[in-house]
C-alpha cells in the first residue's frame, strides 16, 4: 500500500516521457475545445447583433397585424356603404 510519498527526482533522472505525451495531449485537446467554445461564443454574438437589429421590424409587423384585425372588426360590426 503507498503512503501517498513521492520520490524526489534526481538530477540527470529522466522524465517519464509516457505522463509528458499524455499531458500534452490532454492540453492539446484542451485547446481545441476552448477554440471551438470561442467560435460558438463568435457565433452567438453575431445571431444576438442580428435578432437585436430585427426588433423595431418586429415590433412595426406586430403593429400592422393589430391595425389590420381592429379593422376586420370594424368591417364587421359596420359593413362599409358603396353609394
Amino acid at each position: 500500500m503507498s503512503t501517498g510519498t513521492l520520490t524526489p527526482r534526481t538530477p540527470g533522472t529522466p522524465y517519464p516521457t509516457a505522463n509528458t505525451q499524455a499531458v500534452n495531449e490532454l492540453f492539446s485537446l484542451m485547446k481545441n475545445n476552448l477554440n471551438a467554445l470561442g467560435a460558438t461564443f463568435d457565433s452567438l454574438g453575431e445571431q444576438s447583433a442580428k435578432v437585436a437589429s430585427l426588433g423595431p421590424a418586429l415590433d412595426t409587423a406586430h403593429q400592422i397585424h393589430q391595425l389590420r384585425r381592429q379593422m376586420r372588426n370594424q368591417e364587421k360590426v359596420s359593413p362599409p356603404s358603396y353609394s
